[in-house]
């Protein structure tokens, strides 16, 4: 997210909601980076030439350093961003500075769609691989999962599985398949770590990425986006992990059928973008478009993502608040979405590393990372869709391993240059805005329902909902950066807020969040009244008939 809607953000704040926090990333040049990283916490801003009691008067808090990105998080009063960024451009560093965003997710057998099962046949599941799901968090207990390392670096205290997202997509990468066939994933034998980073912002995300490579990761499923531009801190954590051989699989978003609704960091030019298609091999209407911000191709590959009809069926997390979904033996349950399509790439890539190392295929780095996606885009099956709709065409898992055995040199591969349908956007988001209906709504919901606090980690709030014993996840509704936005739009302040609140809080996740509040206060008439009003003017301006989490 640019300086730009940072600023816009902070200047709403400080007119309409003053006593407002603003959350920031810090990106630091390189050469100043190695020269202060020993340097830690506070003390770490201090080397900025800013002197402590200047600091001390912005209330400048320190949240952690990111060293993926050359960066750090802090958290500041809007009142005083102003100064802050004034006296960080008098500073011997160069520097950039971004919105630490709150992320959301993007959620009858696929698995023959994409020829895994011939792929197995030739002796291929993932072995000595290590992928990592960066998400929700994972059921630890459930029987299709086996976990070499799990880590909680989210805004929730509390590391279950709450959501069930991250269950369903960590199922769908490399599920064992020890309870039945909805249960066998793509690589059943790799290693799975997981990191949970949701709920939470750019800076949860960039410290797991940091936190999986460290553990050996070899591939990161990211099923989650965010506004956000091809080279910010997210896109930065990608492109840097890319040049040391890491591969960032990620869900294009669920911004569909509009063209350029690419969500961060899959607008990243490193990154794998993953569109979603249905049993009859079509781009779904929810699946994002491009072109991206910059103008280059993407999304860079389909895989299923079902629909209404036929949706995936994967793994339920047994701590997922319980929702309108249909159950399987206990142990799944079914959803929709391009977070869905991603870990069946993820789990085809770490089939194809196992066929380049089996194969005696030796490379790292940069290279190594071009030859694996070069790989697995080159042998895609075309489709009746545009480059910019589908990438080179559906994941195709037998032909990619096959090539895999026979790739004795790095490989690159470039897709065709073709006109983008539209100019490219500016940024990297859902082009979408909420209706002013589902605003008013919304402030209602406020209005009957006081929000607790959130955990924020400069502050170390408690709140009652991370304990062991609840389970009721953070909501995004409950981040204070949505929260504001709100406050200031029920103060008038008009039509910029509401489109920035529509970047930072697209409609399926509104829809995520009150299908759990609903649930949380089922016995509050008032609110159940205005929160089944909100979901139908959602479902109804977007045709949804499936739950897109």
């Amino acid at each position: 997210m640019s300086l730009g809607i940072l600023e816009t953000y902070v200047s709403i704040m400080r007119k309409y909601v003053p006593s407002a926090k603003v959350k920031t990333i810090i990106q630091f040049d390189k050469n100043f980076w190695e020269t202060q990283k020993p340097i830690k916490d506070q003390s770490f801003l201090e080397a900025l030439d800013i002197s402590p009691r200047r600091l001390e008067a912005y209330e400048v808090g320190f949240i952690e350093k990111l060293d993926l990105i050359h960066s750090c998080s802090v958290e500041l009063p809007v009142r005083s961003f102003q100064d802050f960024q004034s006296a960080l451009r008098t500073s011997s560093a160069k520097t950039k500075t971004y919105m630490d965003v709150p992320l959301h997710v993007n959620l009858i057998l696929h698995r023959p769609l994409v020829k895994v099962d011939l792929a197995w046949d030739l002796g291929y599941y993932g072995e000595k691989i290590k992928i990592a799901v960066l998400d929700t968090g994972v059921d630890e207990e459930h029987p299709d999962l086996e976990l070499t390392y799990s880590e909680n670096v989210s805004e929730e205290a509390d590391n279950r599985d709450l959501s069930g997202h991250g269950t369903h997509v960590a199922v769908i990468a490399a599920g064992r398949g020890r309870s039945g066939g909805y249960g066998l994933g793509i690589a059943p034998n790799a290693e799975l770590i997981s990191i949970k980073v949701l709920p939470g912002y750019t800076s949860n995300l960039i410290k797991g990425m940091e936190i999986a490579i460290n553990k050996g990761a070899e591939v990161l499923n990211l099923s989650l986006g965010g506004p956000g531009e091809p080279w910010g801190p997210d896109g930065r954590a990608v492109h840097n992990a890319y040049l040391m051989g890491v591969l960032s699989v990620t869900s294009a978003g669920n911004g569909g059928p509009k063209f350029g609704t690419l969500t961060s960091p899959a607008c990243n030019p490193s990154s794998i973008a993953v569109a979603a298609i249905n049993r009859k091999f079509q781009i779904t209407d929810y699946s994002s478009r491009g072109p991206p911000a910059g103008g280059h191709v993407k999304p860079d590959i389909a895989a299923p993502g079902g629909d209404h009809e036929t949706p995936i069926i994967s793994g339920r997390s047994k701590d997922m608040i319980d929702r309108e979904f249909a159950f399987y033996l206990d142990y799944y349950f079914k959803n929709c979405g391009t977070s869905m399509a991603a870990p069946f790439v993820t789990g085809a890539a770490a089939l194809v590393i196992q066929a380049l190392r089996e194969s005696g295929f030796d490379s790292s780095g940069k290279e190594w990372s071009e030859t694996v996606k070069a790989i697995l885009l080159s042998t895609a099956i075309k489709i009746n869709a545009s480059i910019w709709e589908a990438g080179s065409g559906v994941l195709n898992v037998l032909e990619a391993v096959k090539k895999a055995e026979k790739t004795e040199k790095p490989q690159k591969y470039e897709h065709p240059a073709t006109p983008p349908p539209i100019t490219p956007p500016t940024s990297c988001d859902p082009k979408e805005q909420i209706p002013n209906e589902l605003v008013r709504s919304l402030i209602k919901i406020m209005e009957k329902y006081k929000l607790p606090p959130i955990y924020t980690p400069s502050t170390q709030i408690t709140t009652n909902l991370t304990t062991k014993t609840t389970k009721t996840p953070v909501l995004t509704l409950m981040s204070e950066e949505v929260k504001n936005l709100i406050m200031a739009i029920k103060r008038g302040a008009g039509k910029k807020a509401i489109i920035l609140l529509s970047r930072i809080y697209p409609t399926h996740q509104i829809l995520n969040d009150l299908y759990i509040l609903g649930k949380t206060v089922e016995k509050e008439k008032n609110i159940l009244e205005e929160i089944n009003k909100a979901q139908k003017i959602i479902t109804s301006t977007r045709k949804i008939s499936y739950e897109k989490t």
